[in-house]
């Protein structure tokens, strides 16, 4: 969990949502995910470092959303669609019918990439947090 919550307390990472965050905070809000059973660590099978996570979690009936994180150094190389394809496959039969969507800021280009590279739609545009939001759907 230390290692997640270094990455989640990146002010790298968090360009997008919202700013650094404390370690404290970090290491709270990975160990709340793990505690509900939301959050899948990305290894590196070559070192088993933890480069990053994928989060799912149901946010209403028939709805999942789906985040993800990466340590800046794993960025570019294909790790998070790769790793967010797995999350969606694996779950894809047993949630049969519901909507995943995932959420970033519109200024995230390489997000928005990959989320279109999968097979998400975008479906609208939202002011959240203060800044404009692109919601993405797939539907399992």
């Amino acid at each position: 969990m230390p290692a997640l919550a270094a990455i989640w307390a990146d002010a790298d990472v968090r360009r997008y949502l919202g700013g650094s965050i404390s370690r404290d905070e970090a290491l709270a809000r990975v160990e709340s995910r793990v505690a509900a059973g939301q959050l899948c660590a990305v290894r590196l099978y070559a070192n088993d470092r933890i480069i990053g996570c994928v989060v799912l979690e149901e946010v209403r009936p028939l709805e999942l959303e789906v985040s993800y994180l990466f340590n800046v150094d794993a960025w570019g190389y294909g790790y998070a669609t790769e790793s967010v394809s797995a999350v969606v496959e694996k779950i894809r039969d047993r949630f049969n019918g519901y909507e995943v969507v995932a959420k970033t800021q519109a200024a995230n280009l390489p997000s928005r990439r990959l989320l279109s590279r999968l097979g998400f739609r975008m479906e609208q545009e939202i002011i959240e947090f203060g800044e404009p939001q692109a919601i993405f759907r797939q539907r399992l």
